[in-house]
């Protein structure tokens, strides 16, 4: 067992193992160490530039930190190495959505439910674009389909959020109340509950929630400079600090 601060050096986990760089990687940028862990990303891809997952990984990185040119030509360069793997395809679609190239997000997605029709993540993200160009009832019902699919946070806070941008605030919560339910322990993502109070112009009380994530280390933060539902909040000094 290892401690992994950011000084560890990545020599102490097998240096040749192109895999081991990419999972520390993950690990160091979780904790939002994101410097030193997109230098392992670099790392793993220097010792196999044919690993699909390391440049997966790297253009995760630069999607989260707004570096969409970076983040779409190293996917791209993922789907060319492991063109079959739909969570390769979705993340293009992914990054797409969020750098606001709508139509094109939605042809890549459409392209990755042809690999998995059962895939929850690219009814979520399809759901998140048609939201973003403005026809709510659609996004409600791809985000219905996601959670239908896998009911998690990042499906339920979204469709939690298009809910309550349609006034549907009962049926918001009973979403996450169903969430909450299924969780052992009974932890909800402050992340998700976040949304759906944005969607309601609730910011203070958001904001409260966004802040937790960050002191939680939530996923949730992954997605701060870029996700479009934190656009109304997103030149608020609370939400910059």
């Amino acid at each position: 067992v290892f401690e992994v601060t950011p000084s560890t050096s990545l020599a102490v986990f097998a240096p040749s193992l192109d895999n081991a760089h990419v999972l520390v990687g993950r690990a160091l940028c979780n904790t939002f160490n994101w410097q030193v862990g997109t230098r392992s990303f670099d790392r793993a891809i220097e010792l196999n530039p044919n690993l699909a997952y390391a440049h997966q990984n790297k253009a995760w990185a630069d999607a989260c930190h707004a570096r969409f040119d970076a983040a779409i030509a190293g996917v791209r360069t993922a789907i060319a190495l492991d063109p079959l793997n739909p969570f390769v395809n979705h993340d293009l679609g992914l990054w797409l959505n969020y750098a606001r190239r709508y139509d094109e997000a939605k042809g890549q997605l459409a392209k990755t439910m042809e690999l998995d029709a059962g895939s929850p993540w690219a009814h979520s993200t399809l759901g998140s674009v048609v939201l973003a160009q403005g026809d709510t009832p659609a996004a409600i019902a791809w985000l219905e389909k996601a959670i239908a699919l896998d009911l998690q946070p990042g499906n339920a806070g979204g469709l939690a959020y298009a809910l309550s941008l349609s006034g549907e605030r009962a049926k918001a919560e009973g979403v996450l109340r169903e969430l909450e339910s299924r969780n052992r322990n009974g932890y909800l993502s402050p992340g998700a509950r976040a949304l759906l109070h944005l969607g309601l112009g609730e910011d203070e009380h958001a904001l409260d929630l966004l802040e937790k994530c960050y002191e939680d280390q939530d996923w949730f933060c992954w997605y701060f400079k870029v996700r479009q539902t934190y656009d109304r909040v997103r030149s608020h000094p609370r939400f910059q600090a």
